[in-house]
Formats: C-alpha cells, structure tokens, sequence
C-alpha cells in the first residue's frame, strides 16, 4: 500500500527542511517496524521518499503492508510461588483466564495472542505523532495559546493510503486528499497520488524534489550571469540556501554602480550573499563584475521591474557598507584595541580586551610547544585580531570579523603575515571550510578555541543534548582539525591547564582539575567522530582512551593499529584477548586490595614465568614507542602471544604463597605498563584468547 503525507505551511526557514524531514523519515520507518507493517528483510521493506519546499514537508511510502501479521508474545509475570492475588493480577492485565497462567523457570508466564493491525487503522495515530513531535528550532502557537506548536501555521495536511482518506488532525486543521500548488501561478487544489506526487506538482509549478529544483536554480543562475557577460561565483551554500526559499526558480540578472567595486570583495560578496541572497558574477579570471543574480519565487512578465527592485535594495545596502569602509580607515587599527576594554567577551570572562592577552600568552605557549611560527608575528597578530569588532562595517555585518581586520591592517601597512593571521585565526569556520595556511594564524586560532572551551566550561556553560549556544561544538571541531591538519606536536592537555591558570583572575572560572577532564572528554567525543574513517570504532576507542594527549600521536597509533590489525587480524586479536585478560586480572586484584610493589625475576619458579620475561624484555616495544613505530610496537606485542598463552596455560597466578602471588601480579603489571602506551585493550572488540 502507499502512503502520502503532506504538511503545508507558511513558509518555512530554509534550514529547518532538511532536518525536519530527516528525523520525519527515521519516526516513519520505527513507526512501520513497530506496527509490524514494514515487510521483512530488505527487499520487502516500505520505500520512504522525503520533500521538501517552503511551503511544504512530505512523506511518500510505497509498498507498506496492508495488515501486520498475528502474532503471540510471552510475558513473564511474578514468582512461581506468589500469592495468587498477585497471579490474578497479571491474568488480568494480561486479558486472559487465570487458569491459561503457566510456570517456566519458576515464574509465572502466559503466551498473549496480538492481532496485527490494519495499515489504514496503525497510521492516523503514528502520522499525528510525527507531525506534533517534529523538533524544529523554533516553533509558534496561532490562534490559541493552547494550540498545538509548529514552526510555521499549518493550512493543510494531506493523508492518504492507497488514495483513501486517513483522518489525522492537527490544532484546527483536518487531514484531505488535496495539496496546493504555487501560491502564485497555480494556487488552485491539487489531488496527488504516491506514485504521481512529483509530476503532480510539477505541473502546478512546484518543483518539490530538492535535487531537481536545486539543479533548475544553478541553470537558472548560470543563464542570468551569462546575461552580464560572466559566470556565477561558485558557492553552493548559497545554492543550496536558495532551494529552500522557493518551489519554481526564476533567475534576474541585476547591476551595481562600478564605484563599488572600490570595496573588498569580501564585503561586495556578504552584502550580496547574506541578506539578499544574491549571486555574485565574476569574469574568466575571478574578478568581480558590476553585476548580481537574484532567485525569484515568482516568473515576473518584465523582468525590467524584478531587476529595479533588486538593484535599489543593494544600492542601499552598498551604501551603507562604503560610508563604513571610507569611515573605518580613517582610524589606525591599532588604535581600536583599548576599545576593546569596553566590550565584554561573556558575562564571566572578562573584556575583550583581557581576552586578547590570554589568547597572546596561550599563543606564545603553542608555539613553545609545538617550536612552530614567529614569536614576534604571533604576539602582534593576537594584539590586532579582535580590533575589527569595533569598527562600524563588523558592527553592522558581523559575518565580516577577520576579513576586515585582515582588510584594515594591509591598509595601515601591517605585514602581510600578521594581517593573514588575523583572518585565518577564524579557519575553518565550518565543517567544510579550508585550514589556516600558515602558523601564525594557526596558532592562533588554536589559542582562541581553547581560551573559549576552558572559560565556558569553565563558568558552567558547556553545551547540552540539544543546546549549544556558544558554538563549542564547533570550537572544538576547529581546534582537532587545525591540530591534526597542520601536523603539531603538543600536550593538549597542558595547554588547557594553562589557559585554566590564565583565567584565575575571573573568579567565576573553575580552577578544579575535574575541569580539565571535563573538556578533554568532550574533545574526545569530537575527536572519535573525525577519525571514524580512520579504523574500527573500538579501535579509535581504544587509542583515544591511552591517557595520551598529543593528538597527531595519537591518530599514529590508531592507523598502526588498524593496518597490524588488518594485516593479520587473527593473530592480532588473539594477542589483543590475551592482553585484555591481563587487564582484567589486575582490576580484579586491585578490587581485592592486592597491590604489588615489584617484579623480582629471581623468584620465578616456572619455565612459563622465565620466558615471559626474557620476552619481554626482547620484544623492543619500550625502543618503538620511543622512535614513535607504533606499527613495530604492535607486532612486538602480537610476537608475546605464545609466551603469554603458556604462561596463562602453566601458571596460576593467584597461587596460595603470597611472595608467588604478588610477583606474577607484578610480572602481568610489567606487562600492562609496556602495551598500555598503544591502546587501552580492555575496549577492543575480540574474541578471548585459546
């Protein structure tokens, strides 16, 4: 059977589409598999289709079961030998006779016989659940303050099974089998079917499936620029942006006075990009044209009048961005620094002004640590890079932080180098933005992320489930990224108890060590995701989990890890078993209170024990980890396997003479204390050893 769902709406933000209509999916298909309606195995299963426009979220489902199959299911109830009013109670509960109640395993137990629900009856209940349960960012309440949320008031909803109505209401709206087309070329009712939902709407002007209109937007664009003489500026943020804000695409070429060209293409492009959502046009070489591309919702009979508007709106808003530009210059950059000491960073933490020393002090560390950069480039960057903040073109478009900082100190003669460093300390700024290209702004913008990530956790503001609201997240992404990228070799760890001492003079700033531990479990969190395309997850967990906290180290591990575990992996994880055994001995031991001061080979009785020993002191593992071989290092431990298989086999560690007992004990710590370095194997999937 087939099933549509369709919400309409005012329009919706375009960042809510996406992933409302993911998280609608995964509730659609758990729904399905707990009414039991989803087939089994692959093959069988429902097909789910999402779509998305502003003015709508759609399920389409194919191929769902018409009814869910009978079924019998066991509960367990209480005590074979409970008192028969507690037996009476579960027969009722249960819905059946007292006397169909059996005893298994000395409890009591009854088979429930279920009857499979029709499709048609299982689907009301589970779409109006979806549609109440979607969590967007934001939701609103019209009408009444007791009506139901949703991100933007609902003004249809579409509900079918094989074309038959399913009722589903939500706040004052009930489910029907008609959609609506374009608001404006074709806002007439539109009857839809699974199997027809796409050409449908197509021709009511509603280009519902993402990657289609996506790709009309980008032909569009193309078109129009060509118009101007040139081509689009590549940005697909913006594109894909764009396909949320309309459902038929309609590009206008418009132009801008050259005058403005004056302006940084930093600025000319946010102006057109960030609140009108325009495209910028360049020539073959890159270079900026006196001309934009503007996506309508609407085809226009003149564009000529499409082309007015859109022309006064950026006229207006270049304006604005050269009186602050001719404004900003006239005022040295260093000049705004003392500035700085009016604006506060967060409630907490201090001005702007006192972040800018801790953010040079925690710089000046790195390099220290890491024997990277330029003392002299470092200190100066960290002393220009937040001076921005202060000028009138940040104050009124604050994506622009860095740019114009960079912008501003090339103009009042600062090196090239310095003025990178302060652009680049911001890098990356997303997921797929590019890395610093060089240490200064590197360095810096590692010192940036982790004076934010000690101060905020710091004053009990670290993220939640579902709340990040200063962005630590993203913090935290940026400083792995720019440490693994760049290859720098440091204690993680000891930065951030610096940057924790520097913060002493705020007194709402945990001074504790559990701080510290705080953080670098959260990083951890980040980090285990960023090189899950680097090994098996147990043995990223493993690695991560060495108490190491040299990050490019510990990524070294975890490939020699995963290619000795690959290039033999039987042998391998047996040799992994063996050493998660030892693991789990001497936790055990420390339960009982047992703590051995030290290995005396001369008190090792068994030709077991002696081998081990020899050994381990051949294996060369102490020689490659300190040569950072970590693939030498693993095959050394993988070559102990046999000794420590006989030695398991022959010996008995917890034996009756205590002197025996502890110095086996302190043989298998000797051991633990060697491959502990690697990885914590006590986290590695593996079969026990034989």
């Amino acid at each position: 059977m087939d099933l549509v769902f369709e919400i309409g709406c005012e329009e919706l933000p375009a960042s809510f589409q996406k992933p409302a209509l993911e998280w609608m999916a995964a509730e659609i298909n758990k729904g399905l598999d707990d009414a039991r309606l989803n087939g089994e195995g692959e093959a069988q299963r429902a097909n789910i289709a999402t779509y998305a426009t502003p003015r709508r979220l759609a399920l389409i489902v194919t191929a769902i079961a018409e009814k869910a199959p009978d079924t019998t299911r066991k509960l367990v109830g209480p005590p074979a030998k409970a008192p028969e009013a507690a037996r009476a109670g579960f027969a009722k509960k249960a819905g059946v006779a007292l006397d169909s109640l059996k005893i298994e395993n000395d409890r009591v137990v009854v088979e429930q016989h279920v009857r499979g629900q029709a499709a048609a009856e299982a689907l009301p209940p589970l779409l109006e659940k979806i549609i109440r349960s979607i969590p967007f960012r934001k939701s609103m309440r019209w009408d009444s303050l007791e009506a139901d949320p949703f991100a933007r008031p609902v003004h249809w909803i579409v509900a079918t099974l094989d074309g038959k109505l399913l009722p589903v209401t939500f706040a004052d709206v009930k489910s029907g089998v008609e959609s609506r087309g374009h608001r404006f070329h074709d806002p007439k009712p539109v009857r839809i079917t699974a199997r027809g939902y796409v050409a449908e709407l197509r021709k009511a002007h509603v280009l519902v499936d993402w990657a289609e209109r996506k790709q009309r937007i980008g032909e569009e664009v193309a078109r129009a620029a060509k118009e101007a003489g040139g081509a689009p500026r590549p940005d697909d943020e913006l594109v894909e942006t764009v396909t949320g804000l309309v459902e038929e695409p309609s590009a206008v070429v418009g132009y801008f006075d050259k005058e403005f060209l004056q302006l940084p293409p930093e600025v000319l492009i946010s102006e057109m990009r960030g609140h009108q959502k325009y495209f910028a046009v360049q020539d073959e070489k890159g270079v900026l044209l006196p001309a934009f591309v503007a996506v309508s919702n609407t085809k226009v009979k003149d564009p000529a009048v499409s082309r007015k508007g859109y022309e006064r709106v950026l006229r207006a808003r270049l304006s604005d961005g050269k009186f602050f530009f001719d404004e900003d210059r006239k005022v040295p950059l260093a000049s705004r620094v003392e500035k700085l000491a009016r604006r506060t960073f967060l409630q907490g933490l201090g001005t702007e002004r006192e972040r800018i020393d801790r953010l040079r002090d925690v710089a000046l560390w790195l390099h220290g640590a890491t024997g990277r950069g330029e003392a002299s480039q470092l200190s100066q960057a960290a002393e220009l890079c937040k001076a921005d903040l202060t000028t009138g073109m940040v104050g009124e478009f604050p994506e622009l932080q860095g740019s114009m900082g960079r912008v501003y100190a090339l103009h009042d003669g600062v090196a090239p180098e310095v003025a990178d460093a302060i652009f680049d300390h911001y890098l990356p700024r997303g997921a797929e933005d590019r890395l610093p290209q060089a240490d200064a702004g590197a360095l810096l913008g590692m010192a940036d992320r982790i004076d934010q990530l000690v101060g905020i956790f710091g004053i009990g503001k670290e993220p939640t489930g579902t709340a990040d609201p200063y962005g630590q997240r993203r913090a935290a992404l940026g400083l792995l990224k720019v440490t693994l990228g760049r290859g720098y070799r440091f204690d993680l760890h000891e930065a951030m108890h610096y940057a924790q001492k520097l913060h002493a003079r705020n007194p709402k700033v945990s001074q504790e060590a559990a701080l510290l531990e705080k953080i670098w479990a959260f990083l951890l969190g980040r980090l285990e995701v960023l090189l899950r395309d680097r090994g098996q997850p147990d043995s990223i967990q493993a690695v991560l989990h060495t108490g190491a906290h040299d990050l490019a180290a510990l990524e070294k591990r975890l490939v020699a890890l995963q290619t000795v575990r690959e290039k033999n992996r039987a042998q391998f994880e047996a040799a992994a078993a063996a050493f998660k055994r030892i693991a789990n001995i001497l936790a055990q031991a420390r339960e009982k209170g047992l703590a051995p001061v030290g290995l005396k080979p001369d008190l090792a009785r068994t030709p077991a024990e002696r081998a081990l020993i020899a050994a381990s002191t051949k294996a060369g593992i102490t020689e490659a980890l300190e040569n950072e071989n970590y693939v030498a290092a693993y095959e050394a431990l993988a070559a102990l396997r046999p000794e420590v298989d006989e030695f398991f086999d022959d010996v008995m560690v917890m034996d009756p003479d205590a002197a025996q007992r502890d110095n086996r004990l302190a043989l298998l710590r000797a051991l633990h204390e060697l491959f502990s370095p690697l990885a914590d194997f006590s986290r590695l999937q593996v079969e026990k050893s034989s």
